[in-house]
């Protein structure tokens, strides 16, 4: 195989991994949404053949317990998968099967595949409701925090590099045959004023809803699980010590995030005491061979 396929088959492939992503978020904005049950579906039937099943909708929920089993599994899953191939580890081993050019395109369709699996054996557990908007100005007003979430995941995607995140750039650099760096640490408007931006714009959509069933609020866990599964510099705004202290939107989040710096100052206390006692100790032993060298005798 030349060089000159090569490069152009990994671009066309990052191409339709981007595109294998941008169906699945579609899919699963309508899925969070039960779009198949608004007046959206009733205007166009054809939406209802095109999502089959939601969150609360489509699907024979079985018994209860059955329900909670095989969609806590399923969050298992995609937990791991996320969580796993984050790990700089793994990452490593990784890169030494797959092209550093294909790693980032094949996460992400390995990501959006497992999301599809998760979404398509969904079990519906539409009881109890925590909360149903009825009147218009509630459904518009849900519907208004889902878009804002969508507008600051974007938002947010594209000003730390939608393309490096989704491969599409490592793709384009491999097609011309330059070289791949790694990404550089940015604090750009959003990030300036929230620790995550990417996880706001997540927390916005899952929570934006017209309807939130016990159902809805088990698949909010994606939420936490993708933020954990964020690799490179999106990941790494959670934790920079710059933004250690940013204001966080998420009240159970902020719970995290004060563990976060409890923690940190924490462990900055012991190092300082760790390097304290090892003073001491050497100032001790300096002491003591002084006093012996002034005095053998006692020695």
């Amino acid at each position: 195989m030349s060089t000159t396929i090569y490069r152009t088959t990994a671009f066309l492939f990052s191409i339709a991994c981007y595109g294998a992503f941008l169906l699945v978020f579609l899919y699963l904005l309508a899925f969070l949404g039960n779009l198949q049950a608004t007046p959206l579906a009733d205007a166009f039937p054809l939406i209802r053949a095109w999502v089959p099943t939601s969150v609360d909708l489509g699907r024979d929920m079985g018994s209860p317990a059955a329900a909670v089993l095989v969609n806590l599994g399923l969050l298992l899953i995609f937990g791991l998968q996320h969580s796993v191939m984050a790990r700089p580890g793994f990452k490593r081993v990784w890169t030494r099967v797959v092209p550093k050019e294909l790693e980032r395109s094949l996460y992400v369709l390995i990501a959006s595949a497992v999301l599809a699996l998760l979404m398509w054996q969904w079990r519906p557990i539409p009881t109890p409701v925590l909360w149903h908007a009825d009147a218009a100005w509630s459904v518009a007003l849900a519907w208004s925090v889902m878009g804002l979430g969508v507008a600051v995941l974007l938002w947010a995607t594209f000003l730390i590099n939608h393309f490096e995140l989704f491969g599409l750039q490592q793709g384009w650099i491999a097609l011309r045959g330059g070289e791949l760096r790694g990404p550089a640490f940015v604090t750009p408007y959003l990030y300036k004023i929230v620790r995550h931006p990417l996880y706001v714009g997540w927390l916005l959509i899952f929570w934006g809803v017209p309807t939130m069933t016990a159902g809805h609020l088990l698949v909010q866990r994606i939420a936490r699980d993708d933020l954990a599964g964020v690799p490179g510099q999106a990941y790494e705004h959670v934790h920079h010590p710059r933004l250690e202290m940013r204001l966080d939107l998420a009240p159970h989040d902020a719970v995290l995030a004060g563990f976060d710096v409890a923690l940190a100052d924490a462990e900055s206390r012991l190092q300082l005491l760790a390097r304290e006692s090892h003073a001491a100790g050497c100032y001790i032993r300096r002491t003591r061979i002084r006093r012996r060298r002034a005095n053998p005798a006692s020695a």
